[in-house]
């Protein structure tokens, strides 16, 4: 009788039995097939019961269509044993046969014949077959849907469109091709709204010429990497060539799915990217239920990989979050143990910074990863465990890890943010707006916080910030607004939706345009009903440039703007003479069904988050009251947990404020590692010490 394989969020069942998804990556094909049980002996020391192996085809054909997956050529040749020996051992296996593997190894695993062609040709698919009929053959008897231990199947490795190298051949420029026949059908072969869209005069759909870039996207200060933010008449081009990609990607996962169905695999599939703005989580986790990005941080996330002069927290943060709210729980694919010759921009690794980068994810919802790789080879460095199956400097904070892993259970548990952050994927491809201000805002206040792409869901948390730009499509306004109405509060900034990309009118909230706009000197006092908050000095030379509302919409409450009596111009001393008359609407408060839109007419600025609270009344939960730290909440079966996050370099204090209205009852925090305990007063405030560049995990007792 067939076992039943299921994968859930953070864990897989098989039967009965739970898997939590902690996986380690072993290429068994280079390293000695005599240290393949040292090496295994060690990975269960380290408390991992799942390994993941590529499967390299152009490898084991040791000649046009005749392959040896039994040690005939080599002893590392030898799959079935490998296969057997970790049956043997007890672990569980995620399997990676491609047919691309990439795993810097030559053609990226498939044939020098194969590599001639895109991914999606006729005579790549033809010759794919033959590799995935003859390694499913080898593959099938060890599913764990047939009481045996593979219990996951990755059809194909980071799918995407080789437009570079492979572009002419997919139709993206002039020949014809896959593109081209895609984007007919996308605009229902209707030339004319292929030139309303793109606002060009085409005679024939062979004319389009793809638009695109990798689009690794900046966060707030950064030149992105050589990207060309799109003029306006050129954003639709963008779109379309992005879900091109997108598409594309997908196609090669049901046709490589739907064939190794068809040699006899049943166990579920897995699927892995870079990024989720370049593959689309959302889609391709409807054929994998087991979705995951690709991370490698620099050392403590303080330079930046793929963004020269930038910081990986920020990229690697938004990627987590984004796949977290794609797939509704996060995933690694490929999550880095050690890194390739020159990886990382250079910067080396050590066992605090690889601590440091797997707690500091957890926190911001890993929930599960394959460690990539952990094992030394040919041109991989800083795994925890060397070819020969020793302990490298790395094994230690590899295994602490898991360990609190197992402690916390953390397949059990889920996230619990304060505050959604509204994240469209269609606008962080072409114009954010406001957004990466506010995702400053948010981190440097160390808020803890989700992204909600509204295309596919309604944001969950009671506060949604909205830092976009005035474009929106109806589908997204229409989830962001049924959130407002069941009773969130939105804060909208000097950018809010108005229209989708073609300039119709679609206003979801009936925001009025502002009359004007006009600066004012910092700090200035904000004042609502008989409330008020002060903005602290900031802005550009002092000056804030804020929007004017002549009158607030009917039933809104305003936002008045007042100038303090002794702010002055920076380079010449000119004061405020006339406090009321300087006096101005830069806001309102709106409501809307159960809930309420707050219109803040300034651009988002560090320091925001205080306001926005007193603004809102919503609760953050737990805020850090500590420069460059961070907190996290996360919830299971009756507990409640914490993960509190230094990323300074120094040793200090963490000042915590907790909201007793969340946690009553609240009297300590207690350590999850050690046991120490951490007093929480009568009004919520606790001190935990912590080191340089840590991330604590705190019981709320």
């Amino acid at each position: 009788m067939a076992i039943d394989v299921t994968i859930h969020t953070g864990y897989a069942t098989v039967g009965d039995e739970v898997v939590p998804l902690y996986s380690g990556e072993v290429h068994f094909w280079r390293i000695q097939a005599a240290n393949w049980r040292p090496i295994l002996e060690k990975v269960r020391e380290l408390g991992l019961h799942v390994v993941a192996t590529y499967v390299a085809w152009n490898f084991h054909e040791v000649a046009p269509g005749q392959y040896d997956f039994t040690g005939e050529t080599t002893p590392e040749h030898n799959l079935r044993g490998f296969l057997a020996l970790t049956q043997e051992m007890g672990f569980k296996v995620l399997l990676r046969p491609g047919p691309y593997i990439y795993s810097e190894w030559p053609h990226g695993g498939v044939t020098a014949e194969a590599a001639q062609y895109h991914r999606l040709d006729p005579r790549f698919l033809a010759l794919a077959k033959t590799w995935i009929d003859a390694v499913s053959a080898l593959i099938a008897p060890y599913q764990a849907t047939r009481g045996g231990h593979v219990i996951a199947l990755q059809p194909d490795n980071e799918p995407y469109p080789a437009i570079p190298s492979q572009g002419a051949e997919i139709g993206c420029f002039d020949a014809p091709g896959l593109f081209k026949e895609w984007l007919a059908t996308r605009y229902d072969h209707d030339l004319a709204r292929l030139n309303h869209a793109w606002r060009t005069e085409y005679t024939a759909f062979s004319q389009a010429i793809i638009h695109w870039e990798e689009p690794y996207i900046n966060r707030v200060d950064v030149p992105e990497n050589g990207r060309l933010l799109p003029e306006p008449q050129y954003e639709a081009r963008v779109l379309d060539a992005q879900e091109f990609v997108e598409w594309y990607a997908c196609e090669i996962i049901h046709w490589t799915g739907d064939t190794y169905r068809a040699a006899g695999i049943d166990v579920p599939f897995f699927s892995n990217g870079w990024h989720p703005y370049a593959q689309n989580f959302h889609e391709t986790h409807k054929i994998a239920p087991l979705c995951g990005v690709d991370l490698y941080p620099s050392a403590f996330f303080n330079t930046s990989t793929f963004l020269p002069g930038g910081n990986d927290w920020d990229y690697c943060m938004e990627i987590l979050k984004v796949q977290e709210n794609n797939c509704g729980w996060g995933y690694s694919a490929e999550l880095e143990s050690g890194l390739w010759e020159g990886g990382a921009g250079g910067v080396d690794l050590s066992p605090q910074s690889t601590a440091f980068m797997n707690r500091a994810l957890i926190a911001n919802g890993l929930k599960a990863w394959n460690w990539y790789v952990i094992v030394n080879r040919d041109n991989w460095y800083h795994s925890p465990i060397n070819q020969f199956g020793r302990e490298t400097p790395f094994f230690g904070a590899h295994q602490q890890v898991v360990q609190l892993a197992e402690r916390l259970q953390l397949h059990t548990l889920h996230r619990a943010p304060a505050v959604s952050l509204v994240t469209l994927r269609r606008q962080r491809l072409t114009d954010s707006g406001n957004w990466a201000h506010v995702w400053g805002a948010l981190t440097s206040s160390g808020v803890d916080f989700e992204t909600v792409d509204c295309r596919y869901a309604q944001p969950q948390c009671d506060l949604i910030l909205y830092g976009g730009s005035q474009f929106i499509e109806a589908d997204e306004a229409a989830n962001l607004r049924a959130a407002v109405e069941a009773g969130a509060t939105l804060v909208v900034f000097n950018r809010f939706p108005v229209q989708n990309r073609l300039g119709e009118p679609v206003n979801p909230f009936d925001l009025p345009a502002p009359d004007g706009q006009r600066p004012i000197m910092s700090p200035f006092s904000v004042t609502w009903d008989a409330h008020s908050a002060t903005i602290p000095h900031g802005g550009h030379l002092g000056k804030f440039w804020t929007l004017y509302f002549g009158r607030e919409p009917e039933g809104a409450t305003p936002i008045f703007a007042l100038p303090l009596e002794k702010n002055a111009e920076v380079l010449v001393d000119i004061r405020t003479t006339d406090r009321s008359a300087n006096t101005y609407r830069f806001g309102f408060i709106k409501p809307c069904g159960k809930g309420q839109v707050v219109v803040l007419g300034v651009s988002p600025f560090p320091g925001a988050m205080p306001l926005i609270k007193a603004l809102t009344g919503k609760s953050y939960k737990i805020e850090t009251l500590t420069a460059q730290t961070a907190v996290t909440c996360w919830a299971g079966p009756d507990v409640q947990y914490a993960f509190l996050i230094n990323r300074n370099a120094n040793p200090l204090p963490i000042a915590l404020q907790l909201d007793p209205a969340v946690y009553p009852g609240v009297t300590a925090l207690e350590q999850v590692e050690t046991g120490e305990r951490y007093r929480v007063d009568a009004d919520g405030r606790a001190y935990v010490p912590m080191q340089g560049y840590e991330v604590v995990v705190v019981r709320l007792v």
